[in-house]
C-alpha cells in the first residue's frame, strides 16, 4: 500500500495538471490537515465510543452515516442532518446543504467506495454542488500566499468563519514547503540552516557550532521535533537527569508542547530558567503556535540582559534552521536542560 505521503504527492500532481498553483494546493491540504488528518476514511465523532463513534464495519453502514448533530453532541448542533464525511468533511445541513449526499451518491455512480482517496478528490472537482466546484476553478487559480488562501477556503469552500483557521495556516505553509521541494525528503533527512538567517547570529552559536547534519530519528522531516532531535544529537547532548544521569533523546517525546513535559516524566531536569543548551517548549497557542501541537527549539546562547536566542525548524514553515532573539521568559514556556 502506498504510503500517505507518496499518495499525497500522486495527487499533488493530478492537480497541478488541473491547473492549480502550489500555493492553493497547500490552502487544501492545510485546511484538511485539521478537519480530517488528510484521511478520507474519516466521519464526524468517529472517534467517540460506539455506536457514535467507529468500528470496523461501520464504515459501510448506511444508518452509521447518517447520523446528524444531536445524537453525535448530545442534542446539540440539530443545524447538522448528516455527518461530515471525508477529507473535506461534506455535510448535510439545515440550511439546504446536500454535500454528505452527493458524496455518497457520486461514489454509488462511480461503483466505488465513497472513502476512496481518489474518488474524493473527483467529488470535489467534478461531483460537489456546482457552487462550491465553480468556486474552485477561480480558487485554483489563486498564487496568493498559502496562509490567506487558506482563510478564503475555510469560510468560502468548508464554510466556517475561522474556527482553527490558525492551525490550518500553520499547516498549510508546511505543505507548501513539502510541495515544493516534490515530496523527496525522507524523514530524519539532513538538516541545514537557513543561509540569510544564519549570518545575523553566527557568533552567537551554541559552542560555535553550525545547525545542520544531525540525526532527526525519524520525526517528520522540518517539523520543530525534527529540528531539536538532530540539533541535540548533532552537538552530542543528552537530557541532563535529576539524579546526574544522561539520558538519550528518544524518537517518540510527542509533540513541540510536550517535550519538556516528557523529559520530566523520563526523569530529566527540567525548569522555568533558560540556559545554553536546553530545549524549550511552547505551549500551544503561544507565540502564534497551533493550539493543539504547539512548538519546541533549542537555545543557542543567554545574554546577560536575560533574552536568550533560539534555533528551530518549521518555523512559519521553513523547514531549515531559523533563529529568533526572544526578550525574556513567560509562562507559557517550560524548559529541558542537556548535558554531554
Amino acid at each position: 500500500m502506498k504510503s500517505n505521503l507518496v499518495k499525497l504527492d500522486l495527487n499533488s500532481e493530478y492537480l497541478k495538471k488541473q491547473g492549480v498553483t502550489n500555493q492553493a494546493i497547500a490552502a487544501i491540504l492545510g485546511n484538511w490537515s485539521v478537519e480530517s488528518s488528510i484521511n478520507p476514511k474519516r466521519a464526524e465523532g468517529d472517534y467517540l465510543n460506539p455506536p457514535v463513534g467507529a468500528t470496523e464495519s461501520s464504515w459501510d453502514d448506511e444508518g452509521w452515516l447518517l447520523l446528524g448533530g444531536p445524537s453525535i453532541y448530545n442534542g446539540r448542533y440539530p443545524n447538522i442532518l448528516k455527518r461530515g464525511l471525508g477529507l473535506g468533511q461534506w455535510t448535510d445541513t439545515a440550511d439546504g446543504s446536500r454535500r454528505h449526499t452527493l458524496l455518497l451518491e457520486y461514489a454509488k455512480s462511480k461503483h466505488q467506495k465513497w472513502y476512496d482517496f481518489g474518488l474524493q478528490l473527483d467529488f470535489m472537482l467534478h461531483g460537489d454542488n456546482p457552487y462550491y466546484t465553480n468556486w474552485l476553478k477561480d480558487f485554483f487559480k489563486n498564487s496568493g500566499s498559502p496562509a490567506s488562501l487558506t482563510q478564503l477556503f475555510l469560510i468560502y469552500w468548508e464554510g466556517n468563519s475561522g474556527d482553527k483557521l490558525l492551525e490550518g495556516q500553520t499547516r498549510a505553509t508546511e505543505w507548501y514547503y513539502q510541495i515544493e521541494k516534490g515530496f523527496s525528503q525522507p524523514n530524519g533527512g539532513t538538516s541545514q540552516s537557513d543561509s540569510k538567517a544564519l549570518e545575523a547570529v553566527r557568533g552567537d552559536l551554541y559552542e560555535n557550532s553550525v545547525p545542520g547534519g544531525g540525526d532527526g530519528m525519524g520525526y517528520a522531516y522540518g517539523q520543530c521535533t525534527w529540528g531539536v532531535a538532530s540539533r541535540i544529537n548533532q552537538l552530542g547532548l543528552k537530557l541532563k537527569g535529576r539524579s546526574g544521569d544522561k539520558l538519550p533523546i528518544i524518537s517518540n517525546i510527542g509533540n513541540g508542547q510536550d517535550w519538556v513535559r516528557t523529559a520530566t516524566s523520563l526523569g530529566g531536569e527540567t525548569g522555568t530558567t533558560p540556559k545554553a543548551g536546553a530545549i524549550i517548549s511552547f505551549a500551544g497557542g503561544a507565540h502564534g503556535t497551533p493550539t493543539a501541537y504547539g512548538h519546541v527549539a533549542f537555545i543557542e546562547k543567554v545574554y546577560p540582559d536575560g533574552s536568550f536566542l533560539i534555533s528551530e525548524t518549521n518555523y512559519n514553515g521553513n523547514p531549515n534552521y531559523t533563529f529568533r532573539k526572544l526578550l525574556g521568559v513567560d509562562s507559557t514556556m517550560s524548559f529541558a536542560y542537556t548535558t554531554k
